[in-house]
């Protein structure tokens, strides 16, 4: 499968204006989670309007929404984000709130996490590094889906069209005997 985290959430960047266009966000896969992460996208300073909220959603493996909720995390005393987690609001919409230094070389990352599942018993794979770089307001949008679900990559530039022009020629041809078929 593609990676998940969109372009701007692999790495810190600026443009001309000084304003955030990307972030640097990673992943911790957690052996045997039931959901993994679908798609993860920035909206940054400018697109985002001054929100700092993340939008989450969770997904059956058919692409439907399941309504469980996700849990922002922070690092905590034990391993890796245990026992730190609060649910999210009954939308799914968490407020950010931490800022943080991204560093020189824009290594640094953010303090919050997102999971879904129990404080210390993640049924996700676990999004880190959210937050608010140079206290900046940016948003983030952040799709989990159940594993195990059927994702297709569209095909090369050309072949959907190929593939188009197929259906409908086969359209085409059994049009005839069809009435309910669009001529």
């Amino acid at each position: 499968m593609a990676n998940p985290l969109d372009p701007k959430c692999q790495a810190f960047a600026l443009n001309g204006a000084g304003q955030v266009v990307g972030v640097k966000l990673a992943i911790r896969e957690v052996a045997g989670a039931r959901y993994a992460l679908k798609s993860v996208t920035l909206q940054d300073e400018t697109t985002g309007q001054g929100t700092t909220v993340a939008n989450c959603s969770v997904l059956n493996r058919d692409g439907i929404n399941t309504g469980l909720l996700v849990r922002m995390a922070w690092p905590g005393p034990g391993p890796f984000w245990d026992a730190s987690a609060l649910p999210g609001n009954n939308d799914n919409r968490h407020m950010i709130t931490n800022g943080y230094n991204p560093g020189v070389d824009g290594q640094n990352m953010g303090p919050l996490a997102l999971l879904v599942g129990e404080q210390s018993a993640p049924e996700s794979d676990v999004l880190y590094g959210l937050g608010l770089p140079m206290n900046r307001h940016i948003s983030f949008t952040v799709v989990f889906q159940e594993r195990g679900a059927v994702v297709v990559d569209p095909p090369a530039d050309g072949e959907l069209l190929k593939r188009v022009e197929a259906l409908e020629a086969w359209r085409a041809g059994v049009a005839g005997f069809f009435e309910e078929f669009p001529r």
